[in-house]
C-alpha cells in the first residue's frame, strides 16, 4: 500500500528491490495492485487524490510486470469488502485469497 501523497515513481523505486530479489531468485511471484482509499480514511490526501495516485501506481506496475501482475481494485472495490474505506473485511481477506488462488491456478504456478 503506497502512503498517501507518494508519486508512481518514488512507490516503483521503493518496491523494485524486493521485486528484484524475487525475480533473481527464480522463485514465481505476484505483484498484487494497490487499491484505492475508498471514502477518505487517510489523513493527508483526498479519496480523489488517492485514487489518481493509485491508478498512476498500477498502471506501472502492469507496465513493468505485466506476467506477475494482479489486478485487486476491481475485486475490491466493494465498500463491503473493506472495513473503513481502506483496510480490508474478512469478507475482503476472503476475495484476496480467491483472487490470488484463481491466478495460481490459471498461471499454473
Amino acid at each position: 500500500r503506497h502512503r498517501g501523497g507518494q508519486s508512481a515513481e518514488q512507490y516503483m523505486s521503493e518496491l523494485a528491490p524486493a521485486i528484484e530479489r524475487a525475480a533473481a531468485s527464480g522463485a514465481a511471484f505476484i505483484v498484487v495492485s494497490d487499491v484505492p482509499d475508498l471514502d477518505g480514511v487517510l489523513p493527508d490526501v483526498s479519496a480523489e487524490t488517492d485514487a489518481r495516485e493509485t491508478e498512476a501506481i498500477n498502471s506501472a506496475l502492469l507496465a513493468k510486470y505485466p506476467d506477475n501482475y494482479l489486478d485487486m481494485v476491481t475485486p475490491l472495490n466493494d465498500p463491503k469488502l473493506r472495513t473503513d474505506g481502506l483496510h480490508l473485511s474478512p469478507s475482503g481477506e476472503a476475495a484476496v485469497a480467491r483472487a490470488i488462488a484463481d491466478y495460481i491456478i490459471a498461471k499454473g504456478l
